[in-house]
């Protein structure tokens, strides 16, 4: 599985579970993450964040089932 499909799972579980409140929760655990001197993850996080954010604001399916 490639960075991009990983981050487009955690993004459609986060969303699932928190809604639009899971942008919010994985900007704050990327921040937790750099600090914590892990960067790879923090910008995975980051990503998602990103992933979550763009799906929600054009309304679009995480994952076609």
């Amino acid at each position: 599985m490639d960075t991009r499909s990983f981050n487009l799972q955690l993004a459609a579980q986060m969303f699932g579970k928190h809604g639009k409140a899971a942008i919010w929760k994985l900007h704050v655990a990327a921040a937790k993450r750099y600090r914590a001197g892990d960067p790879g993850t923090a910008a995975m996080l980051v990503e998602a964040a990103e992933i979550l954010e763009s799906h929600w604001l054009d309304e679009a399916p995480l994952i076609d089932a």
